[in-house]
């Protein structure tokens, strides 16, 4: 398959997993303590999804890693997929159907081994993938993250057609308080080209749209861990997503 990633793009990646590859003792040590630190939070309690029953609600499938699942807040209505059936129904004046496929610490990967459905027969009118948090943190590359991104596309296109997908932003992990430096500093940059990557991707692909965020800065942005997103947070992420998709 080839990349459908610039030059430029593959080599700043190569040379910034050659960077954190060099300080990985240190890297190591300092995720460690975070880990040490920061409080486990579990997912938001169901359900996940809401009027998918419901034949003329526009029908929204979200799939992602721990946004998706709703870790920080209490209901996955008020996470990443909650949020963008409630602020996408608003703009279309009709019902809005969503689901979240989803789960802490999921990568591109993952998601397809251990929680891709085997098969869709319902209605989807959209799809929405929110990655990059985990696979910033396994310095996956951009090829290997766009190689995964193409493989979903294909499994998605296989039972649903030619659906719309929507690529969520990649949260900035350079503005994670919780993240002591250099490993904050190097996470974002990592985070920064699978954001590119990302950008880059949704020009080559036919029906697939990057949906940037301003995510922005301080501490009031993020739940009690100072990892994952507050409620307000995933308000603004999820309008921003829903915007787009109501785009004429």
């Amino acid at each position: 398959m080839r990349s459908p990633l610039s030059w430029s793009l593959r080599v700043q990646c190569a040379l910034a997993r050659s960077v954190c590859l060099f300080l990985y003792p240190v890297l190591r040590l300092q995720g460690n303590l975070v880990r040490r630190r920061t409080p486990r939070l579990p997912e938001a309690a169901g359900p996940y999804e809401e009027n998918w029953k419901v034949k003329e609600a526009l029908h929204v499938l979200v799939i992602g890693e721990s946004t998706v699942a709703g870790v920080g807040v209490a209901t996955c209505r008020e996470a990443l997929a909650g949020q963008i059936g409630r602020h996408l129904a608003e703009k279309v004046s009709r019902p809005v159907a969503w689901r979240a496929i989803g789960s802490n610490g999921a990568t591109v990967k993952s998601i397809r081994r251990n929680d891709w459905p085997s098969g869709e027969s319902e209605k989807v009118d959209y799809v929405v993938l929110a990655f990059g948090v985990n696979d910033s943190l396994r310095v996956r590359s951009a090829t290997e993250w766009a190689k995964a991104h193409q493989m979903i596309f294909t499994d998605l296109r296989s039972f649903l057609g030619s659906v719309p997908v929507y690529l969520a932003a990649v949260p900035p992990l350079g503005v994670f308080s919780a993240l002591p430096q250099p490993l904050r500093f190097l996470l974002g940059v990592r985070a920064a080209l699978l954001r590119r990557a990302s950008e880059e991707l949704s020009e080559a692909t036919p029906n697939v749209t990057y949906v940037p965020f301003q995510f922005g800065k301080g501490d009031h942005l993020f739940c009690a861990d100072r990892i994952h997103p507050s409620n307000a947070t995933y308000a603004a992420w999820g309008k921003s997503i829903a915007d787009s998709i109501a785009k004429p």
